[in-house]
């Protein structure tokens, strides 16, 4: 998994595929802009995609509010919902998203 691997995670939030053989795993869409959530049907997303598909370091545009200009991050579920991006992740989204914030200023 190299670059997708932002600490420890367990080995069954790597995949789509494998998650939706977790009973017990959930998994959340958030919307820090918006401030909406959806629980993800992961069933669904992986009858969709590929065995290796992974959430993590992934991030979508918002449909979760009309209008909303944000991303939506996920997150997994254990014990209290925990973050699928890494620390360096993060710090390239921010960095696109303070650029185009500047480039829609002006």
């Amino acid at each position: 998994m190299g670059a997708k691997s932002p600490g420890i995670l367990p080995s069954w939030v790597k995949t789509v595929h494998a998650m939706a053989a977790e009973p017990a795993c959930h998994v959340r869409a958030i919307c820090w802009t918006c401030k909406e959530h959806r629980d993800i049907d992961l069933q669904a997303l992986a009858a969709k995609v590929d065995p290796d598909y992974s959430l993590i370091d992934r991030r979508s545009p918002c449909k979760l509010t009309d209008g909303c200009k944000g991303w939506v991050k996920f997150m997994y579920l254990m014990g209290v919902y925990r973050h699928l991006w890494s620390y360096e992740r993060a710090a390239i989204w921010d960095a696109r998203d303070r650029t185009a914030e500047e480039k829609h200023a002006r």
